[in-house]
C-alpha cells in the first residue's frame, strides 16, 4: 500500500488527466475509485478502503489484484507524461528525460525504425552534453557510432567514436571519485577517529582525488571530489582549508548555471560549520550576505537550513543582536508558512533563547520584539523537537532549567534536573556527546549543592575542567544541542545563584 501512496503522490490528478491511464472519464471504474480514495487520504488504512468502497476484505485476492493493476497503470503513466511540461525543465527531470530518449532510440532501432532512432539518440546526446551526464553521453555516442557505421557515414562515425572515448573517461573518473568519497564516509568519517594507518590512508586518497580532478573537472567531479577533500580536512580538523576548498568548489560550480541548488548547499554548509568551529563570525556573515544578494542561489527549505547554521554561529560568537535580526527576517520569509512543524519549532527554540537572553539583559531589544511571547506557553507548545533525543531536546531541557532557576522556582528546577539525569543515562554516549554529558553532570550539581553558589562550584569543578578540555562540536548533534556554548550558560547559571541554601521539593503530581 505504501508504494501505491508514493506513486499517487507523484502521479497527481493533473498528470493523470494527460494520459487517461485509467480508461475512465466519469470516475466510475474500480481503479479510479481506488485511486481517488488513496489520493484523498481520508481512509486510515487499506481495510477501510476495501470495505467502504467495495465491501470486500483487504487481504482477499480481488483487492490484491486491484491494487496490483493500479500500481502497474501508474508505473506505465510515468513513461507517458509529457516531457515538455514545467517539471521537466528541472535538472533531475532532464536526466530522466534524457534516459527515456536514449532507451526509446534503442527500442526503435531494434524494430527497424533506424531513422527516428538516430534522431532521438542525437537529441539524447545533445541533452547529455549540455547537462554533463557523462554516462548517458557515452551510451548515446556509442550507439550513434554504431548507427552511422551501419549507415556508411564515416565522418559522423569517427566523431561519435571520439566523443564516446572522451565521455567514457569522464564517467570512469566520476565513478572513481564517488567511490573514494563513499569509502571515506564508511571507513573513517562515521568512526570519527584517526589512527596512524588512517592518516596514511587518507593521504593516499587525497593524492588520488587530486589526480582525478586534474584529469576531469566536470560538475559531478567537483561536487563529489571537492566534497571528499572537505571530509578529509574535517577528519584532520583543518577547518580553514575546508573553507578554502569549498570556496574554490563554489566558484567552479558557478560556471554551470543549470545545476540545482542542492549541489551548492553542502559547500555553503561546510563554510558555515567551519566558521562555527573557528568562531569566525565575519566569514559566516559574508556567506549569508552573498545569499541575500541573490535569492536564486539557495532558496526554500535549503535556505532555512543554511541560515540556521548562521544562527548557531551568531549564538556561539555572542552576536545576539545579529541572531535576533536573522530570527525576525526568517519568520517573515514566504517559505516560513510552508515550513514543517519541526523546522518552525527549531526556530522558535532560537527565539525562546533570545527572549531569555533579553530577560537577563544580555540582549537589548525593542520593546515590542517579543510582544505576546510567554515562555510557559512555548514550553507547552512543543510537540516535535522533544523527540530529538540527543539534539534540540537537550537544548530545550537546559533552557527550562536555566529559566526556572532565574525565577527562583527551585521546585520546578529540581523536576527538570531529575528528568535530565534520566535523559543523560538513556541517550548521551560519551564518545559522541562528551561536552553534553559533562554539562549535564554540572547541572546535576545544582540540586546536590542545594543551589548554594560555593557548594555548586565545588561539586562541579571536576566536570568544568573536563568540559573546558573538550572542544565544541560541529557535528549535527553538537550544533543542535549547544548553539550557545555550555561555558557561557554555566556563567549565567552561577550568576543566578547566591550564598543561601535552597532546598527544593519534588513535585508530587
Amino acid at each position: 500500500m505504501e508504494s501505491l501512496v508514493q506513486l499517487i503522490k507523484f502521479v497527481g490528478p493533473k498528470k493523470l488527466r494527460q494520459t487517461s491511464i485509467l480508461d475512465d472519464k466519469n470516475g466510475e471504474t474500480k481503479l479510479h475509485k481506488l485511486y481517488q480514495a488513496i489520493n484523498s487520504g481520508k481512509h486510515k488504512d487499506e481495510e477501510s478502503i476495501a470495505q467502504t468502497l467495495f465491501g470486500i476484505p483487504s487481504n482477499g485476492p480481488v483487492f490484491r489484484q486491484l491494487k496490483s493493476k493500479l500500481k502497474t497503470r501508474l508505473v506505465n503513466n510515468l513513461f507517458l507524461l509529457e516531457p515538455n511540461e514545467a517539471q521537466f525543465k528541472s535538472y533531475s527531470n532532464a536526466f530522466q528525460n534524457c534516459r527515456k530518449l536514449f532507451f526509446a532510440s534503442e527500442i526503435l532501432y531494434s524494430k527497424g525504425a533506424r531513422g527516428i532512432s538516430i534522431t532521438l539518440a542525437e537529441k539524447a546526446f545533445r541533452m547529455a552534453e549540455k547537462f554533463q551526464f557523462s554516462d548517458l553521453a557515452e551510451l548515446s555516442a556509442t550507439f550513434l557510432r554504431s548507427g552511422y557505421r551501419m549507415a556508411g557515414d564515416k565522418s559522423k562515425m569517427k566523431f561519435y567514436r571520439d566523443q564516446a572515448k572522451i565521455y567514457y573517461q569522464k564517467y570512469l573518473s566520476e565513478k572513481n571519485i564517488k567511490l573514494i568519497r563513499e569509502n571515506l564516509i564508511e571507513d573513517l568519517y562515521l568512526n570519527r577517529g584517526l589512527s596512524k594507518d588512517d592518516v596514511d590512508y587518507i593521504n593516499e586518497q587525497e593524492l588520488e582525488l587530486r589526480n582525478l580532478l586534474q584529469q576531469n573537472e566536470s560538475p559531478f567531479s567537483i561536487v563529489f571530489g571537492y566534497g571528499a577533500l572537505c571530509i578529509i580536512d574535517e577528519l584532520r580538523h583543518d577547518f580553514q582549508n575546508i573553507i578554502n576548498i569549498s570556496e574554490v568548489a563554489l566558484e567552479k560550480l558557478s560556471e554551470y548555471s543549470f545545476l540545482p541548488s542542492i549541489y551548492l548547499v553542502s559547500f555553503y554548509s561546510n563554510i558555515l560549520t567551519s566558521a562555527i568551529a573557528l568562531e569566525n563570525f565575519q566569514k559566516g556573515k559574508k556567506v549569508v550576505e552573498k545569499l541575500n544578494q541573490n535569492l536564486k542561489i539557495i532558496h526554500g527549505l535549503n535556505r532555512l537550513y543554511l541560515t540556521k547554521n548562521f544562527m548557531v554561529l551568531s549564538f556561539r560568537t555572542a552576536n545576539y543582536y545579529e541572531a535576533l535580526k536573522l530570527f525576525n527576517e526568517t519568520k517573515n520569509q514566504p517559505i516560513w508558512r510552508k515550513a514543517p512543524v519541526i523546522v518552525k519549532e527549531e526556530w522558535d527554540l532560537f527565539g525562546a533563547y533570545l527572549f531569555f537572553l533579553s530577560s537577563i539583559n544580555k540582549l537589548e531589544v525593542p520593546e515590542d520584539s517579543f510582544k505576546g511571547f510567554r515562555m510557559g506557553r512555548f514550553f507547552n507548545s512543543i510537540t516535535q523537537i522533544n523527540k530529538d533525543k540527543v539534539g534540540y531536546n537537550l537544548a530545550l531541557l537546559i533552557l527550562q532549567i536555566i529559566y526556572f532557576l532565574t525565577k527562583k522556582n527551585y521546585d520546578l528546577v529540581l523536576d527538570h534536573i531529575e528528568s535530565l539525569g534520566a535523559y543523560n543515562y538513556r541517550y548521551l554516549r560519551k564518545d559522541e556527546s562528551a561536552r553534553s554529558q559533562y554539562f549535564v553532570k554540572m547541572l546535576l550539581t545544582l540540586s546536590d549543592g542545594n543551589f548554594h553558589l560555593a557548594a555548586v562550584q565545588r561539586k562541579s569543578k571536576k566536570w568544568l575542567v573536563l568540559l573546558n578540555n573538550e572542544k565544541s562540536s560541529i557535528s549535527s548533534e553538537g550544533l543542535r544541542s549547544e548553539f550557545i556554548p555550555f561555558n557561557v550558560l554555566w556563567e549565567i547559571i552561577l550568576n543566578g545563584l547566591d550564598s543561601k541554601i535552597n532546598r527544593a521539593k519534588k513535585n508530587r503530581s
